[in-house]
């Protein structure tokens, strides 16, 4: 939590994060979930989320509607080119 914190001070356009929810409380999970969904929401930050935890995936990426983009569908990094996931 703290790391995230410091990298929103710098304010950018784009957040990577890798796995963030691993080795948290089920309670902090959620509420991290809920805070990184908020800010996807916001648009004014992009949130590019590598996770396990399929739960929290999701509610992350839920697709925006309402700015009339297409969802983007992640492939499976060990899929073969061309292969479905």
């Amino acid at each position: 939590m703290l790391a995230i914190s410091r990298a929103l001070l710098a304010n950018p356009r784009l957040l990577v994060m890798d796995e963030p929810t691993e080795g948290l409380a089920p309670v902090i999970v959620d509420r991290l979930s809920e805070m990184l969904r908020r800010l996807a929401e916001e648009g004014e930050i992009s949130v590019l989320l590598i996770e396990q935890n399929l739960g929290v995936a999701t509610n992350v990426c839920q697709p925006r509607r309402d700015h009339g983009q297409r969802p983007h569908r992640a492939r499976n990094a060990g899929a073969r080119p061309g292969e479905r996931s």
